[in-house]
């Protein structure tokens, strides 16, 4: 009996960690999506997230300004920017996985709502500006970083 007791303390004592570790599948993967605004604008974007040992997240993304044009199919054809990722974290609450981030670059600073797949192969999100009103989408799936 002692052992069964035993036994069932370790694996609950052990089921949140896994939870949490679940999360660090994507360390340094790269999600290629699109940025979407109301306005109908669309841009390419290769989103890079990384984690430490507490499990916050920081990253980078490459945002490219690309005019549609059919010879600029492939990431870099159009102009490149880089932004940054800081203070992120899940909340894995009722087997949510819903990643809060901020993010900077050269347009200003803003946020990052993300709800991952079962997997972590692909999220979807919303994004807004720190300095005005408006919520456009965000989203990735696992692919190869592409080069600028």
């Amino acid at each position: 009996m002692k052992k069964l007791l035993l036994i069932l303390i370790l694996t609950f004592s052990i089921l949140p960690l896994s939870k949490a570790d679940d999360i660090k599948v994507i360390n340094n993967k790269t999600y290629c999506g699109f940025l979407k605004y109301d306005s109908g604008a669309v841009f390419r974007i290769q989103t890079t997230f990384r984690i430490n040992e507490e499990n916050l997240v920081w990253g980078n993304y490459l945002l490219e300004n690309y005019d549609r044009d059919e010879s600029k199919e492939t990431f870099g054809d159009g102009e490149v920017y880089d932004g940054n990722f800081y203070k992120g974290k899940f909340d894995l609450k009722n087997k949510n996985k819903f990643l809060k981030i901020l993010w900077i670059d050269d347009f200003g600073d803003g946020y990052l709502n993300a709800n991952f797949s079962s997997d972590f192969t692909e999220f979807n999100g919303e994004f807004g500006l720190t300095s005005r009103d408006g919520e456009w989408s965000w989203d990735g799936k696992i692919c190869e970083l592409v080069s600028e």
